[in-house]
């Protein structure tokens, strides 16, 4: 589990310097657009591999429950579907007064899912 944790945090380490443009930028100046891109590569696919790795890992050494959520939350999550259902099907209905509201109602019943899915 270990080896899985640190593999997630390389990999995300690597990706979250894309997202930091002027850092990305001064590290292009600094040492070329083929070295940053052979670097990030590097950094990504070690990620990767021990992601892969620390799963495989954990798969052989059975299951680990991480959390258990209590029974009475399976009424929380079959309350919240029909309402992710709603803003889902306004996302593709012409206009009208949910899509108004919501802004971006296929987002709304996505979030709205993710809610009840952790419950379950």
């Amino acid at each position: 589990m270990i080896l899985l944790t640190i593999g997630l945090l390389v990999f995300l380490a690597g990706h979250l310097v894309t997202a930091r443009r002027q850092l990305r930028a001064r590290l292009i100046a600094n040492y070329g657009e083929n070295a940053y891109k052979g670097v990030y590569s590097l950094i990504a696919f070690i990620g990767l591999a021990l992601v892969v790795i620390g799963f495989v890992r954990y798969r052989s050494a059975g299951y680990i429950p991480v959390w258990a959520p209590p029974g009475w939350t399976r009424h929380v999550a079959l309350t919240l579907m029909p309402f992710s259902f709603l803003a889902i099907a306004a996302a593709y209905a012409p206009r009208g007064r949910i899509a108004g509201v919501l802004k971006h109602p296929f987002l709304v019943g996505i979030k709205i899912w993710e809610i009840g899915r952790a419950h379950v």
